[in-house]
């Protein structure tokens, strides 16, 4: 059970590569963590930083910042979800402290529905990684040969390829997206409040919008299985 008369508090903040190619990441987290820390009356007692990637399973400062808070028995706080992971498997890890859990970007709650956006994320994730390499692709072909027409040959191999990866992104990023509402209109809410639910849990649009209710009720009529 926390003590909340003294709301002792860690924090944990991640960026994926270095501090040369991501020179602001850091701060900017830490910026906001510690005006919520401030704004709501906790100590903190240590910060965790670390360069790693949110999908793998070990990550040192991160398995440190958990034995931390659980021996000490304080809050983790930390700027958004997919900076504590983006990996199921780790993020399982995390089960026993969802009571302790904060983070700045949603307030001083505890942290509910919290799988549902694990699942979400990972397939905006996966979704963003596979079309930069597409263009990665694009770019690295037109470096190697500017002057070859971009319209046969490879380049219509590479745009089929692409094609086929942003289909297979879009249909689990949407099923995934009818399995959220789902599950909220399971929980009670109703259609017309759940894209204004979405965007206070920040699971945003394929291409990083806010829901509407148009957009979100066509999305779901769309590709949910029972119709």
């Amino acid at each position: 059970m926390l003590n909340m008369k003294t709301k002792q508090a860690i924090v944990y903040v991640r960026a994926s590569t270095n501090a040369a190619r991501q020179a602001n990441s850091h701060d900017l987290q830490l910026k906001s963590i510690r005006e919520f820390c401030n704004r709501n009356g906790y100590t903190i007692l240590r910060e965790f930083s670390e360069y790693a990637s949110g999908r793998l399973d070990e990550r040192p400062i991160f398995n440190e910042a958990l034995a931390y808070a659980e021996e000490f028995d304080t809050v983790i706080v930390s700027y958004r979800l997919d900076r504590l992971s983006r990996s199921l498997t780790v993020f399982n890890r995390l089960s026993p402290h969802l009571h302790r859990l904060r983070l700045s970007t949603m307030g001083d709650v505890e942290i509910n529905i919290i799988v549902i956006s694990v699942l979400l994320s990972l397939a905006q994730a996966e979704s963003q990684a596979n079309s930069e390499r597409v263009k990665m692709a694009y770019r690295t072909l037109k470096a190697k040969d500017p002057d070859h027409r971009w319209g046969a040959g490879v380049s219509n191999e590479v745009r089929a390829k692409g094609l086929k990866v942003r289909k297979s992104n879009a249909a689990k990023f949407n099923a995934h997206i009818v399995s959220v509402v789902d599950d909220l209109i399971a929980a009670g809410y109703k259609f017309k409040d759940i894209p204004s639910r979405l965007n206070t849990l920040q699971i945003t649009t394929r291409r990083g919008y806010a829901w509407k209710y148009h957009n979100l009720s066509r999305l779901y009529r769309s590709h949910n299985p029972r119709g």
